[in-house]
């Protein structure tokens, strides 16, 4: 493999930036479940205000893998408390346009495979569903999205 980003995603975090010559990948957004649980299961599609997005730009042409490590649980600043975290076949897309209706569902449990042109864009979206327990208590909870662009000039 000639490249690699890794992009760290917290909940309430700022954005992070990783560059190199040929390949940039920006979070422009952390995934952002809400507050108001009530002991319910939280679904948040990759279509929703507070899915995960990122945008990958590579300056060449190029063949891309991008694979996304998930968390299995959020946990609380004092890290007394976990929310239970799952994630399906539909709770990721991608798309070259920012756009709900061109998006294409994929795993993000799987690695994604993608040819790139020289200086396209591609915008990935992550979304999932928690599983808070009735007793869980309310505060705030951040996790770590792990995304990796793997990168293979065409020849």
């Amino acid at each position: 493999m000639k490249s690699f980003c890794i992009i760290f995603l917290l909940m309430f975090a700022n954005s992070v930036l990783y560059c190199q010559s040929d390949l940039t990948v920006v979070k422009l957004n952390d995934i952002s479940f809400g507050t108001d649980f009530g002991g319910r299961e939280k679904r948040l599609d990759h279509s929703d205000v507070g899915a995960a997005k990122f945008q990958i730009q590579s300056k060449i042409e190029t063949n891309a893998t991008i694979t996304i490590m998930l968390p299995s649980f959020f946990i609380s600043a004092d890290g007394s408390e976990k929310i239970p975290a799952s994630f399906n076949e539909r709770s990721a897309a991608w798309s070259t346009i920012d756009n709900v209706s061109s998006r294409t569902s994929f795993d993000p449990r799987q690695p994604l495979s993608l040819s790139l042109k020289q200086n396209q864009v591609i915008y990935v979206w992550i979304g999932g569903t928690l599983h808070p327990s009735r007793s869980q208590r309310a505060c705030k909870y951040s996790g770590s999205i792990t995304l990796t662009v793997h990168t293979l000039p065409r020849n």
